[in-house]
């Protein structure tokens, strides 16, 4: 990444399904559509942290102007843990747009 290059995470109130997030990706030169099966929080809180979840169908969300996607990797907790410690797990099954200038690869 370029010293420019900023990840942040977007929340929108939704995530991926962790089991089976159905993720498809539709991309032109312009604009990406990501489709899969979302979740939200319910208001019972989950013992250690956090809310459980519930479904709430199939999220649509445009990404403009979006250049490049990458989905994370199976491992992709053990690798953010091994990076960073516990606080990298909460960025799993997130949307987590790269802003800057991106012209390293």
């Amino acid at each position: 990444m370029a010293d420019t290059d900023k990840v942040v995470q977007i929340d929108i109130g939704i995530t991926p399904e962790a089991a089976v997030s159905g993720a498809v990706v539709v991309q032109t030169e312009e604009t990406a559509f990501l489709m899969f099966n979302a979740m939200r929080n319910t208001s019972r809180p989950f013992p250690r942290g956090g809310y459980y979840k519930e479904d709430a169908g199939i999220a649509v969300i445009e990404l403009v102007r979006c250049a490049i996607t990458k989905f994370g990797y199976p491992s992709e907790v053990q690798a953010m843990r091994a990076r960073g410690g516990e606080e990298y797990e909460q960025l799993s099954q997130s949307l987590l747009p790269l802003l800057g200038n991106t012209g390293s690869t």
